[in-house]
């Protein structure tokens, strides 16, 4: 019968950082169940008391990683009765955990878009997550599977040079372990309404004195913030949308969204989705839109 033994990795090695897969097998013992302590000591389980079931595998994390001795014990049971064996190894030098490598964490972010880039540090990484959020785990910016990826692209980012809080999470021999870093929110200004509202009136045509009344609201309603496909030609001649206004709604919508909106004065069915989810409107709405988007 072959021996009761750790298969990977070989007893006595160093271990491969702050994270390790154990394997081992029992020379075809029916195992019932068994545990995997891992410590200081021997029997020790301060690292690690992780229940395996029949499993001849797992993955144990927040390991040491200043050189020390760390030991491993498999309780096993196999017709009722628990047995166990031990074996020894060799902390890790070095951490070895994915990190951040775009932007430096603590680094002031691009703007309400910002790509970041990491490493996993040559760890077999089966699958991961970005959480990005305003408090230490949190995810109410936005929670994005990256798989077994690198990189993503994360939209919506404040800019109110707050903390901003990333939590990346990676599956390694199917346990879930995340490290965690902060930045520096971009501090953007905010335009006021009445500056808003000027520029608007400025490319309608009408006095700029930042007040949206009569003669304002009619020179929007012909600019018509709508589709005019299908309308008959007549309609369509004296209701246009404005490429010098639709870019305007175009640049408000990715301000206040973080979309990435091509600013092509068109509106087309990109920026007429992106209006009716900013809204909550569908279809034409004319001056109420752009008063709409008015708002900071």
């Amino acid at each position: 019968m072959a021996e009761n033994t750790f298969t990977k990795p070989t007893p006595g090695e160093t271990l491969d950082g702050a994270i390790q897969i154990f394997e081992w097998e029992l020379g075809g013992i029916p195992v019932e169940f068994a545990w995997l302590y891992v410590g200081s000591q021997l029997g020790g389980s301060e690292y690690a008391a992780r229940q395996v079931g029949a499993a001849t595998v797992t993955s144990i994390g927040h390991l040491p990683t200043d050189g020390s001795a760390v030991f491993v014990r498999l309780w096993y049971r196999t017709g009722g009765q628990w047995l166990f064996f031990d074996e020894r190894y060799i902390a890790a030098s070095s951490s070895s955990l994915p990190f951040i490598v775009e932007p430096t964490p603590g680094a002031t972010l691009a703007g309400r878009n910002q790509t970041f880039s990491w490493d996993f540090d040559g760890g077999a990484v089966d699958s991961s997550w970005l959480y990005v959020g305003s408090s230490t785990g949190g995810s109410d910016i936005v929670a994005t599977p990256t798989g077994t990826s690198t990189s993503t692209t994360i939209s919506g980012l404040p800019t109110d040079g707050r903390t901003v809080h990333t939590r990346l999470y990676f599956k390694i021999g199917g346990a879930w372990y995340y490290v965690d870093d902060t930045f520096v929110a971009a501090m953007v200004p905010r335009p006021t309404r009445d500056e808003l509202t000027r520029e608007l009136q400025g490319l309608v045509g009408v006095t700029q004195d930042g007040i949206v009344g009569p003669n304002t609201r009619a020179a929007l309603n012909r600019n018509w913030l709508g589709r005019v496909d299908g309308f008959d030609p007549s309609f369509a001649e004296r209701f246009t949308n404005g490429p010098d206004v639709v870019r305007w709604v175009q640049r408000r919508i990715n301000t206040r969204t973080g979309s990435e909106l091509d600013l092509d004065g068109q509106y087309g069915p990109s920026t007429e989705s992106a209006v009716a989810d900013e809204l909550g409107k569908s279809g034409v709405v004319a001056a109420e839109s752009f008063v709409a988007l008015l708002d900071p």
